[in-house]
């Protein structure tokens, strides 16, 4: 790298000795994660033998939780949380060993398995999951987990039983808009819907948010140059965005959703 030039001889040596040691120990801990995963896994299928000797009817749900409340309770995790990497464990571990195996020889890191799990979930047949992974690993041993995201994607598309288009209309139903309270007074306004008209609704409210910072910094500019004084509007076009949002929202008129005796306009 040029900007390494005025590097001594030594100091390139003691560096190039950090990134062997940096590169081994993020391999170990990669391997121990997935030992730790191997274990959960482990954990999820005594629990579920256990209920399948007692004839549980639960299926090992009970069981399942017994077994999280003792392994949370030595590892001063939460039960829901012990249960809920038992259950991420299992279907990394039988759902995509490749990928497991990977990680466990220190190939690629955790990130990179959970990148790979999510874009093949989807992927129901063992044999599909097999194939997909053997087609992703090879680049996720070479890129970051967020350029390979994309990469992933794209590869778990071409082994979907079903066409984009047959996903996207059985998944229209799903859309739906929801709230989270959050610290301080605040909340967040989730919406799931189309992602053409989620990207969309994005776009115009950063082109609206961009031009009016614009504006608010020119009439700022022109006012410090004729010494007029001025009541600047520094806010970000994040709160931009969001501001107009909400003026968007509880301002404008549902002009293609009204009811028949047109009162909703009157909300």
């Amino acid at each position: 790298m040029v900007v390494l030039v005025d590097a001594s001889d030594s100091q390139m040596a003691v560096l190039a000795d950090l990134v062997e040691s940096l590169s081994a120990a993020d391999a170990t801990l990669n391997a121990m994660m997935a030992a730790r995963d191997g274990m959960l896994a482990l954990a999820g299928r005594v629990a579920v033998d256990i209920a399948r000797q007692g004839a549980h009817p639960d299926r090992g749900d009970m069981t399942i939780r017994a077994v999280a409340a003792e392994i949370g309770q030595r590892l001063r995790v939460s039960d829901r949380t012990i249960e809920r990497r038992i259950g991420d464990a299992s279907w990394l571990v039988d759902g995509f060993p490749a990928v497991w195996q990977a990680q466990a020889a220190g190939r690629i890191s955790s990130a990179h398995a959970r990148v790979i799990i999510d874009a093949g979930s989807h992927l129901e047949d063992d044999a599909v999951r097999a194939a997909y992974a053997a087609a992703v690993l090879p680049f996720a041993e070479v890129e970051s987990p967020n350029r390979l995201r994309p990469i992933a994607n794209r590869i778990a598309e071409r082994f979907h039983p079903r066409s984009i288009d047959d996903r996207h209309k059985a998944a229209r139903p799903k859309r739906r808009v929801w709230t989270a309270d959050t610290d301080d007074g605040m909340a967040d306004l989730h919406v799931h819907a189309p992602a053409v008209l989620i990207h969309a609704m994005m776009d115009r409210l950063s082109q609206m948010a961009h031009r009016l910072r614009e504006e608010n910094q020119k009439a700022k500019r022109d006012a410090t140059t004729a010494g007029i004084p001025f009541d600047a509007d520094d806010r970000t076009v994040d709160e931009i965005r969001a501001d107009l949002i909400a003026d968007l929202v509880l301002t404008g008129t549902p002009t293609g959703h009204d009811t028949t005796d047109t009162l909703l306009t009157e909300i």
